[in-house]
């Protein structure tokens, strides 16, 4: 079995794994341009289960008032948890923002995931959510709010197992 590295796939064996690694040479650049596939060739396995979310939204009033304890106090407990991630919509798309505002109310809206939730309900935090969105449903562009980004890239190292 392939461990696997990020939050939205399952363990996947290793056929599976190496159709992965021949896709990602074939857009990578890596080999002979003449020798890689197309990449409407790669089927890449579909997701079994989409990653839901649990979502809160504030007013600035609230904000003003001191209802993001949470996020100091998830904060506090990410060394232990790093697979806690809590979203927002990007503050330079204030078009997507202003649909989530119309969409959940409040003026800020955050997205939790499900090692945020259940975190959140240990340390009895309280939150009242309003309703849960799968991946799709997440603003195109969102920030990280609570958590430890991916590392991706040229410096990046795989997580260990």
């Amino acid at each position: 079995m392939v461990s696997r590295y990020n939050d939205h796939s399952p363990d996947l064996d290793d056929e599976t794994a190496g159709r992965i690694q021949r896709c990602y040479s074939s857009i990578s650049g890596r080999g002979d341009r003449a020798n890689r596939p197309a990449l409407l060739g790669c089927e890449l396995p579909r997701q079994t289960k989409p990653m839901s979310y649990k979502v809160i939204a504030f007013t600035m009033a609230q904000i003003r008032q001191g209802s993001l304890g949470w996020h100091r106090q998830l904060g506090n407990i990410l060394r232990e948890h790093p697979e806690i991630k809590v979203y927002s919509a990007s503050p330079f798309d204030l078009d997507e923002r202003r649909r989530m505002k119309d969409r959940f109310g409040g003026d800020i809206v955050y997205f939790f995931n499900e090692p945020a939730c259940v975190a959140a309900e240990q340390l009895d935090l309280q939150l009242n959510f309003l309703a849960t969105v799968n991946d799709e449903e997440l603003p195109k562009r969102h920030t990280l709010v609570v958590g430890i980004p991916e590392r991706t890239g040229a410096g990046a190292s795989p997580r260990p197992d």
